[in-house]
């Protein structure tokens, strides 16, 4: 679009600034201008973008573990647009192997998404991710009747029970899930 083109020598300059020194930014920070770089699509020369992405990787990979669930998510959204690399397949392990069951299902969601696109559906770590939804999906429909509503429950049990009702899937996110890991 035109209002892209016309930001392109600004974007660049950022994105050859923020890259220079990426070391020296908050980490949180060089989350969100990747994500806006992303955003931004066609504003960036696609070396200046390589050369972002390359030296925010150094910056950040050895951050991941500090990284707010939040923040992993858009670091994935922002790298996942351009395929597999180093950065997007060290977040997906920080996600995947450390954090998984910690995500809230909607956020998973998002996750999934991002990391599908970027990665493929045969990675490994992809793989990992859609064998944990199958299992979760599962957990979720195991005691749709009978003992899941049981009179015999204790209140703390109830109490569980409908904190996980409420953290599963809507319908439409279990059809955008569907539709993410469809082979």
């Amino acid at each position: 679009s035109t209002k892209s083109e016309s930001l392109a020598p600004a974007v660049g300059a950022v994105a050859r600034v923020a890259g220079a020194d990426a070391k020296k930014w908050p980490v949180s920070d060089l989350v969100r201008l990747l994500l806006a770089v992303a955003k931004a699509k066609k504003a960036l020369d696609p070396g200046d973008k390589d050369e972002l992405l390359r030296k925010s990787a150094v910056a950040l990979k050895p951050e991941l573990g500090c990284l707010p669930a939040a923040d992993i998510i858009k670091l994935v959204l922002a790298v996942a647009g351009d395929g597999c690399s180093d950065l997007l397949e060290a977040a997906a392990e920080e996600a995947i192997e450390r954090r998984i069951s910690g995500f809230p299902p909607a956020q998973l969601l998002m996750l999934s998404q991002g990391l599908i696109a970027g990665l493929g559906a045969k990675h490994d770590l992809t793989v990992k991710l859609v064998n944990f939804w199958a299992e979760s999906l599962k957990e979720w429909t195991k005691g749709a009747g009978g003992a899941w509503d049981s009179d015999d429950e204790d209140q703390v049990t109830k109490q569980r029970k409908e904190l996980e009702r409420k953290n599963r899937l809507s319908a439409d996110q279990v059809l955008q899930l569907a539709k993410v890991t469809a082979p």
